[in-house]
């Protein structure tokens, strides 16, 4: 059976068998491995753009007093 490098190695077994996950891989840029630089670059602006939007629309909701309602509490009854 062929792993993720197309090499051949036996498949994992044991206590760590389930383990996935970037921890202890190496990879060459961190966060997007398989994209190129301008299009992480592009993805980053996008972040960032839409993080602006969410803290702009939080702090308004703030200034304007409008504080979020707790859902009803399902126990307490009608």
């Amino acid at each position: 059976m062929r792993n993720d490098t197309r090499r051949n190695k036996p498949p994992r077994s044991g206590r760590k068998a389930r383990n996935s996950g970037t921890a202890g891989r190496k990879t060459s840029e961190q966060g997007y491995p398989d994209h190129t630089a301008q299009e992480r670059e592009r993805m980053q602006t996008g972040l960032r753009i839409l993080a602006r939007v969410i803290a702009r629309a939080h702090l308004s909701r703030q200034a304007s007093g409008a504080a979020a309602l707790p859902p009803p509490d399902p126990e307490a009854g009608n």
